[in-house]
């Protein structure tokens, strides 16, 4: 996510849709690496601030994949 600069708004939300894009494609492939990416791709989590309404949305996501 070089493209969306750090502390821009959205990009919690981009890093947060790329986790998932991941996990969707270990389930249609079967590659490990997708599913690891998917979990470690965390910085959506750790960008958002404690009490911004997506943050638990992240942690939500974040969470299906493991």
């Amino acid at each position: 996510m070089d493209l969306t600069p750090d502390g821009h708004p959205n990009k919690p939300g981009h890093l947060s849709n790329l986790g998932i894009a991941l996990e969707r494609r270990f389930y249609r492939l079967g590659s490990l690496t997708d599913l690891d990416n998917a979990i470690s791709n965390q910085k959506a989590v750790d960008l958002t601030p404690d009490g911004h309404l997506g943050k638990a949305d992240y942690l939500y996501k974040l969470g299906l994949a493991l």
